[in-house]
């Protein structure tokens, strides 16, 4: 709102406006406005600004515009509000025109319209007023309302920075660290944000702290990064809250002080920041920095996610899903890790996998069929070991195991790749319905389930490896041992090969390998302990090793 340009005494004032002096009355409303000599009033200066208005006064104009636009002494009417600055803006009074391009900027009380936005901006600074002149600079630098042009932006940034608006000063300084509309230069994008900074600007005091935490255009400083960043967190800047608290967090630009980082993460959560939201949440779920409070996490949880955040759906759903901090419930835990994954994030999808297949029974079958196969491949293995000890048959052993596990993975990655696709989201979810389809109808697929992990469940449909390539590339893995070991051992090890390629191999290449070799060489440690044949040379082995 404008201020009186003079300074009268309140009575010489009130005296000038019981006169009829329309400007005297207009003044005299301004000061009842902000309570400047007497009691605030909304009332008595609408009442005064009405009366100067009636004679025409645009400054009075335009602060019943105002009164509107704030709801103050009258009900907020931004309909009413953009009527009257029209009037005054009509007079080319410099304010109510700036004003009005702002209700068209916004689309408050008029239709939406850029260019008219636009050409009111540029009335109200060709009369050198700092916010038509930082506004019309905006416009160009952002193309509303007329072509993009960068260096016109840069020129009315300008001209207001150099009347001291704060928000000019801050833009100018982004230009010259940006290299907008003229040459990169630090040292002058640093001497604008501090002219900003100095003013109070939250923005500006975060862009110097920046610099100063970067050493751009100004030597390396935490402290002072520091010192401007808490000036903006404290002027309610939510990037310097949350800078503040994630840093209060880590240690890494402050002492670590968890107490002070969820304090900071509160402050900009409660401004209704939903990355914030989700981090005050995690604090209050672990009890980190503050006394823990599942339920309450959950409530934070809630607001972050109802955001779009994509690490507070993924929280809440977790939440919901394993009943903590609030009664389980798989629908609603399905419902936001849905909207997560739908955000690409991976712990969500990881998390809906789990979610969807954990309510299946025929789990316990499958966990059973494959305990008793471990538990008889086992045996087998130990009784059928070709080798007695010695240190040449070991590695000989070790050597043929891992040669023909290279081939059989490489066989195998070779039949898979061919066709594995990139997916999207959208043709995840469309893999996912797919899944789902397909158990309804045959649930006994649950089988080919690799651990928890769902969707890597029928690699048909998540990689293009389905049982019959694992069952071509088991035939191959079994036909690299026949000529080293009996028939019915190959077997054995075919049949085990397929299902490692099924259940392992989703999870990659390097995965199967060390499983095989893990697998192997506990086998082989085995069949060593139970073979008749190798237990004297092991017990001379132990007697030696206690001698020594």
């Amino acid at each position: 709102m404008d201020k009186p340009l003079l300074s009268p005494s309140f009575d010489e004032l009130r005296s000038a406006a019981a006169h009829g002096n329309a400007k005297a009355q207009s003044d005299l409303g301004f000061r009842y406005h902000q309570g400047d000599g007497v009691l605030k009033d909304f009332a008595e200066a609408l009442n005064w600004y009405r009366r100067a208005a009636e004679q025409g006064d645009p400054s009075a104009e335009n602060r019943i515009g105002v009164c509107y636009d704030r709801g103050e002494g009258v009900p907020r009417d931004m309909a009413q509000a953009a009527a009257w600055y029209r009037r005054a803006a009509e007079k080319r009074y410099s304010k109510a025109q700036n004003n009005l391009g702002l209700c068209y900027s916004n689309g408050t009380g008029v239709l939406q319209d850029s260019c008219e936005a636009a050409k009111w901006f540029r009335c109200a600074a060709e009369q050198s007023l700092d916010w038509g002149q930082h506004n019309l600079g905006w416009c160009y630098q952002y193309g509303n309302g007329m072509p993009e042009d960068f260096v016109e932006a840069v020129r009315w940034y300008r001209l207001a920075a150099e009347q001291g608006n704060s928000s000019a000063q801050n833009n100018l300084g982004a230009c010259y660290e940006e290299g907008r509309g003229l040459p990169i230069d630090l040292s002058e994008a640093v001497k604008w944000y501090r002219l900003a900074a100095e003013q109070g600007e939250a923005m500006a005091q975060v862009k110097l702290g920046w610099c100063y935490l970067e050493g751009d255009g100004v030597p390396k400083d935490d402290r002072e990064a520091f010192r401007w960043m808490r000036l903006a967190a404290e002027n309610g800047e939510i990037l310097a809250q949350r800078w503040l608290g994630a840093n209060y967090f880590t240690g890494e630009h402050l002492e670590r002080n968890r107490s002070e980082g969820a304090r900071w993460f509160l402050r900009a959560a409660e401004a209704g920041d939903a990355s914030a939201q989700s981090f005050y949440g995690a604090c209050l779920f672990h009890g980190d920095g503050v006394p823990q409070n599942k339920t309450e996490a959950v409530v934070w949880f809630l607001k972050s996610a109802e955001q779009g955040d994509a690490e507070g759906q993924h929280f809440l759903g977790w939440c919901y899903a394993h009943g903590q901090g609030a009664a389980k419930d798989f629908e609603a835990a399905r419902k936001w890790l849905r909207c997560a994954v739908d955000q690409n994030h991976h712990d969500a999808r990881h998390e809906l996998r789990n979610l969807f297949f954990a309510r299946h029974p025929i789990l316990k079958w499958r966990y059973m069929a494959f305990t008793i196969l471990g538990f008889a491949f086992l045996a087998y293995h130990a009784w059928r070991a070709p080798f007695t000890f010695s240190g040449v048959a070991v590695a000989y052993f070790l050597l043929i195991l891992f040669a023909s596990g290279i081939v059989g993975m490489g066989v195998l990655a070779i039949l898979a790749k061919l066709r594995r696709k990139k997916s999207d989201v959208e043709e995840a979810n469309a893999i996912t319905q797919r899944i789902e389809s397909s158990l309804k109808k045959a649930p006994w697929q649950l089988l080919l389930v690799p651990a928890e992990d769902g969707f890597c469940l029928l690699p048909l449909l998540y990689i293009g490896l389905n049982p019959l390539t694992a069952a071509l590339a088991a035939l191959v893995f079994a036909a690299l041992h026949y000529p080293l070991f009996p028939w019915r051992y190959c077997a054995i090890k075919g049949v085990a090969y397929f299902f490692v390629a099924l259940f392992i191999l989703p999870y990659g290449i390097w995965s199967v390998i060390a499983a095989h070799l893990l697998l192997d060489t506990g086998l082989f440690a085995l069949a060593l302990l139970l073979n008749p044949e190798t237990k004297p040379a092991l017990r001379r082995l132990f007697r030696v090793m206690q001698s020594k």
